[in-house]
């Protein structure tokens, strides 16, 4: 992997950052998500996997 890919500005990870911010207390109070079986790695990727595709 290029080293240019992990490279991010203090902004580009600001917004990744709200964006993050904004979808994680959506996803863990969801009814679905809000589950005590689904273990909390999969709830952190869920999360993190969302914000990126709503990264602008």
């Amino acid at each position: 992997m290029s080293p240019t890919l992990i490279q991010w500005s203090s902004s580009q990870f600001a917004a990744f950052f709200l964006v993050m911010m904004r979808v994680a207390p959506v996803l863990f109070m969801m009814p679905l998500f809000n589950a005590r079986n689904l273990p909390p790695l999969l709830k952190v990727g869920l999360t993190l996997t969302i914000s990126l595709v709503l990264w602008p």
